[in-house]
Formats: structure tokens, C-alpha cells, sequence
């Protein structure tokens, strides 16, 4: 019981952000997070091809974060964003996403 109280006490201190990620490929792409200090990756999403969604009361873990992608079992070298690059507005997975994946022989992803 104590460690639950512990364990709500210490999320309730951290800020909480808004953000959003649009995903400009072919690709289902899952969007995790860490940090430059921490490299356990939290998940954020997952993205369909052309979808944005907008990611509520996400922790905000600091002044830069890293962006993990993966798609088709494939992930992605890390990408290293500033908090400003995400907050506010829309943050855009990168265009060389898409040929990375396509280097690894991962096909895009079907429509539904």
C-alpha cells in the first residue's frame, strides 16, 4: 500500500504536456520516447500512414527528448528533439523515415 502512495506521489509531481505527431509516410509508424540521460523508452503511439493525433497529459521529459520510430519490426537510428520542436504545434516525423525503412526492406503499409 505504501509503495502505491509513493509511486502516485511522484507522477503527480511531474509536468504534464500536450503533443502532437502527424505521420507523413506510407508507414505504420510506433513513436517512443526517452531521453539523453535515460535511454528506457516510454511508448507515446502509434501512427497510420497520414495520420495526426494529438497526445494528452504525455510527461514531459525535459529540454530534449529522443524519438524512437519503429515500423515492421524495424526500429530507427534515434532522433534527437528539442521540447520546443515539439510544443506547441505538430511535430512531424521525419521524411528520411520513410527511406530507412524502405532500406530494410520494410514494404509500406497497406490501406485497411
Amino acid at each position: 500500500m505504501l509503495t502505491l502512495i509513493i509511486g502516485v506521489a511522484v507522477r503527480d509531481q511531474q509536468p504534464l504536456v500536450n503533443i502532437t505527431i502527424r505521420n507523413p509516410t506510407r508507414y505504420q509508424i510506433e513513436v517512443l520516447a526517452s531521453t539523453p540521460t535515460d535511454s528506457t523508452l516510454s511508448p507515446l503511439t502509434i501512427l497510420a500512414p497520414g495520420e495526426t493525433r494529438q497526445l494528452h497529459e504525455v510527461i514531459d521529459l525535459g529540454p530534449v527528448w529522443i524519438l524512437q520510430f519503429r515500423s515492421g519490426g524495424a526500429d530507427l537510428p534515434p532522433f534527437q528533439v528539442n521540447r520546443t520542436e515539439l510544443l506547441p504545434g505538430v511535430y512531424t516525423i521525419p521524411e528520411a523515415v520513410s527511406p530507412q525503412l524502405a532500406a530494410q526492406g520494410i514494404k509500406p503499409t497497406s490501406p485497411p
